[in-house]
């Protein structure tokens, strides 16, 4: 993971700053209990670096004051269209208008994510290496093709954040195209 709390422009580490801190130490525990897996991330995650609930919370704490620097990964910006499309259709009951999150129902902030981290996440929860996922937001997650997830990511990866976290603000500016 990224010091700056940017997460990787490959896929590899998500943008921990998205997350309310409460989330975070939850995730920090699923990693630790196999409930969620990335090998950097278990590694971390074990007793030996983080041993015991006080130290997971300083941790938590201390990710989410972290300004992120960077902009987040995006995908080729070809289906710009069918994202939005099928984000309001699919995600934005639980997710928010614009990915926003709900952090007191544990809802992850999606807006503004690595387009590659967001592919691989919703891929591994299709694929069984999720396993905090529900089944029902596996079924849902299911029903999309490969073009589909790569429009959701790309659209999703383009939201900027209302609260400023981001830093790279809202690169759909333009979209759609006019």
């Amino acid at each position: 993971m990224s010091t700056d709390n940017s997460g990787s422009r490959v896929g590899l580490g998500f943008r921990t700053r998205e997350w309310p801190t409460g989330d975070f130490d939850e995730q920090l525990v699923d990693f630790r209990h196999d409930r969620r897996w990335d090998p950097r991330m278990e590694h971390f995650a074990d007793r030996h670096h983080l041993p015991d609930a006080q130290a997971i919370a300083d941790v938590a704490a201390y990710i989410s004051r972290l300004d992120v620097r960077l902009a987040s990964g995006e995908g080729s910006g070809d289906l710009l269209g069918l994202g939005a499309a099928s984000y309001a259709r699919l995600c934005r009951g639980c997710h928010g208008a614009v990915g926003q999150g709900e952090a007191r129902g544990a809802v992850p902030r999606l807006a503004g994510q690595h387009y590659e981290y967001l592919r691989r996440q919703i891929f591994d929860a299709v694929d069984g290496r999720r396993p905090n996922f529900s089944q029902s937001h596996i079924r849902l997650l299911a029903r999309l093709d490969h073009g589909g997830i790569d429009s959701i990511a790309d659209y999703l990866s383009r939201l900027g954040s209302e609260d400023g976290h981001t830093g790279a603000g809202n690169r759909l500016a333009n979209f759609p195209p006019k």
